[in-house]
């Protein structure tokens, strides 16, 4: 089973490959998931992919952002260019650019987790695309992979490291409130702000980090994997720093390898840590969020004993387990939340502990915990990356010599320009410790056969040469060997633009027919619960318009059976659907189809593949592109694998509070969150403001979406409505 490590740096891939990575995963350009990661460069791409080819590490480039039409040239060249790299290959999103490369190229194709897929039906939809690997979102329960490799050449899973809270990275919330898109590459981590949960009155339930995830750790789960399919392990981490990357990869390495792992995972702990959360179950009130800090909190080594100033500065007596030194760097919590720190500037020993400077606010009882272990930093940065070879030195007096290097499987040899001549010396000891010399290469010798006839003698300069040709010829034919090659044919097809359109689509929750529906041309029905006889009602009620029933964004293997079963009752109800399985799901019933909001439609490539769609909801943060553009309401930001009603009311699935909505705040927005029983429970974070977007310049069906709105909101929606109703008929 593949070990996949990020490279953010040059330093990052170095310490992947150390720690035993089998694979590494970088941005390039501006269209990866984290822009600020930005070593890697269409001029220096290559030499690092050589780099990790020469330890037989593959390399796989990251494109993994929501494209625009009028940048698909330009990731397309991006793509070409990591191939002409030798990449072995893409990490893609958008499927408008998955289409357009399984058209134009044979590079192999992993599909991000931004796409969603979480079970099979989502597999399904994917088969016409040449789409080697999927990558799972991390809320795929393990016990669905199975049946999802069935689908597809090779599924890789997360195991290691930071999670968004939303589904599948599938978030709004940067975007809306900051400007600042995830989808796009510039996530601002909106997430780990403070929040606070209130309820429908208005009063406090908690305070804290209500959106923070522990980090995931699945540790020795790893070892069951292979037996359900899994051919690759991802650890997360574009944006850490190369300690957290090395021991990172080298605990999962050890876990593989069968070694004791004790160690390894307190150095990973050391080097980065919110918590450990070890992967999503069908519980959905499990733990995830740690509310009290969203940061790097280390591992606990002692408590400060007392607080003093010495010479105008802040000084701690601690207590600690842990030997500290100059270097590292601790932070001091106080029931769980984080007081101070100290970067370890000076350190001394008195009266059997240790005294090194704090910030402000630090008092006696604190918590001391390890967050920089420089020591560790250090032996993590001595490791040097070497390949082990054998030489073998042929040939004598009046011969050109053979020398020969190999590397596993992969020899090399080079011949001397001179004949060698007879030596005076005894043996070759002086000729075979030039030959040796290595120097500051990726090699080691453990061996060296000296098969010459007698005793012989070439030139100083002439065995430093051929040494140095040698060591290149080799590893030039090792990169060759682990090199692929891909092809790209042919330019950018164009895309039909969609039919224009003039409908007005409502999103209801309230399911009893009112006067005000009379303006719609289709509805989307999103109801707090799910009942066939309630939405068969709405539809005759509805006449010869279209509804659709709002699919939950989450959706187990097991879970499937619930909606079939549901739509196959209800006569002449179709589907809204965020995620791919929808779209299997509606067209094995079939049914009709809406492609929805959280498809992030930003292409008309995207557009393509789904033709025999209803409607094609254009992306929120770019509605060029689709039939169907939202007009007015409440956007969804986030969806929650989670229960957002545990982390604020304390509930377990056991003893559930039945709570259907609840406010988060912070100074920047307020936000509703829902929840809505289906098959499950399925929770949803709206900003809790209307937005009305402007119109597009073209005819197209108008989205309006009348979820969690007050009487006042109400109206002015309807306003809204009017008005543009009002404009179609002129």
């Amino acid at each position: 089973m593949e070990i996949l490590a990020p490279a953010g740096s040059i330093l990052a891939l170095k310490a992947a490959i150390k720690g035993g990575a089998n694979a590494v995963y970088l941005g390039l350009g501006e269209h990866n998931a984290r822009i600020k990661a930005s070593d890697f460069t269409t001029d220096n791409l290559s030499e690092w992919v050589s780099y990790a080819h020469l330890f037989g590490v593959k390399v796989y480039v990251t494109l993994n952002t929501a494209v625009k039409e009028e940048e698909l040239s330009r990731v397309v060249e991006l793509a070409r260019s990591a191939a002409a790299s030798g990449a072995d290959a893409l990490i893609v999103s958008d499927l408008g650019l998955v289409k357009v490369l399984s058209e134009i190229s044979d590079v192999p194709l992993h599909l991000s987790t931004q796409a969603g897929v979480q079970n099979a039906l989502d597999a399904e939809v994917l088969k016409d695309l040449r789409v080697k690997r999927l990558i799972l979102s991390r809320e795929t329960p393990l016990s669905d992979i199975p049946e999802i490799k069935k689908q597809v050449e090779e599924v890789e899973i997360f195991a290691q490291g930071a999670i968004c809270v939303s589904f599948s990275g599938g978030c709004l919330l940067g975007s809306k409130t900051y400007g600042l898109s995830g989808n796009r590459g510039v996530c601002n981590q909106a997430c780990r702000l403070t929040y606070t949960a209130k309820d429908e009155e208005g009063r406090a339930i908690k305070t804290g980090k209500l959106l923070s995830p522990k980090d995931l750790s699945l540790g020795e789960k790893v070892k069951e994997l292979s037996a359900l399919g899994v051919d690759s392990i991802k650890i997360e981490g574009r944006l850490k720093r190369p300690a957290y990357v090395y021991a990172a990869v080298k605990y999962y390495r050890d876990i593989l390898d069968g070694k004791e792992t004790k160690e390894d995972l307190l150095n990973l702990s050391e080097s980065f840590n919110r918590g450990y959360f070890d992967g999503y179950t069908l519980c959905k009130s499990k733990p995830l969020v740690n509310v009290k800090t969203s940061s790097h909190v280390g591992v606990s080594i002692g408590k400060v004993l007392s607080v003093d100033v010495r010479n105008g500065y802040k000084f701690a007596r601690v207590a600690s387990s842990y030997a500290l030194s100059k270097g590292d760097g601790v932070k001091i919590l106080r029931n769980g939340l984080e007081v101070g720190g100290s970067d370890v500037t000076s350190v001394k020993e008195e009266k059997g502990a240790y005294v090194i400077p704090v910030s402000d606010g630090v008092k006696a009882g604190d918590e001391l915990r390890l967050t920089t272990n420089a020591k560790a930093v250090l032996a993590a940065e001595r490791v040097k990356n070497l390949l082990p070879i054998t030489m073998t030195l042929e040939g004598g007096v009046g011969e050109r010599l053979t020398f020969t290097a190999r590397c596993g499987k992969v020899a090399k040899s080079v011949k001397s320009e001179s004949l060698a001549s007879a030596s005076n010396s005894r043996d070759n000891a002086a000729l075979i410790e030039k030959l040796s010399k290595v120097g500051n290469t990726d090699f080691y010798i453990t061996n060296f056969v000296d098969k010459t006839k007698e005793p012989i003698y070439i030139l100083t300069s002439e065995a430093n040469a051929l040494r140095r040709e040698l060591l290149a010829a080799l590893a030039s034919e090792i990169v060759k060997q682990n090199t692929p090659s891909y092809r790209f044919t042919g330019e950018i097809a164009l895309t039909k633009s969609l039919p224009q359109q003039s409908g007005t689509v409502f999103e209801i929750a309230d399911l009893t027919y009112k006067k005000e529906y009379d303006d719609a041309t289709a509805f989307v029905l999103t109801p707090e619960t799910l009942s066939a006889a309630t939405l068969t009602a709405f539809v005759t009620a509805a006449g010869d318009r279209k509804c659709y029933l709002r699919l939950p964004r989450i959706l187990r293997n097991g879970e499937i059976a619930f909606f079939e079963k549901l739509l196959s009752e209800v006569k002449g109800l179709g589907v809204f659907t965020d995620n791919l399985y929808g779209v299997a799901l509606a067209r094995k019933l079939p049914c009709g189809y809406v492609v929805g909001f959280g498809m992030n439609v930003f292409n008309g490539k995207t557009a393509s593949l789904f033709s025999d769609a209803d409607f094609i909801c254009a992306s929120v943060e770019d509605n060029r592109r689709g039939n169907l553009v939202f007009r007015a309401g409440k956007v969804a930001l986030m969806n929650f694998a989670h229960c957002p009603f545990s982390v604020a009311f304390g509930y377990d699935c056991a003893h559930c509070g039945k709570t259907s909505k609840m406010f988060y705040e912070n100074a920047d927005g307020r936000y509703l969150v829902t929840r809505r029983v289906s098959a499950s429970c399925d929770f949803t974070m709206y900003e809790d403001k209307v937005t009305v977007y402007p119109k597009p310049y073209e005819a197209k069906n108008l989205f309006y979406r009348f979820i969690g709105l007050n009487d006042e909101e109400k109206r002015d929606m309807m306003k809204v409505v009017s008005e543009d109703i009002g404009e179609q008929k002129r």
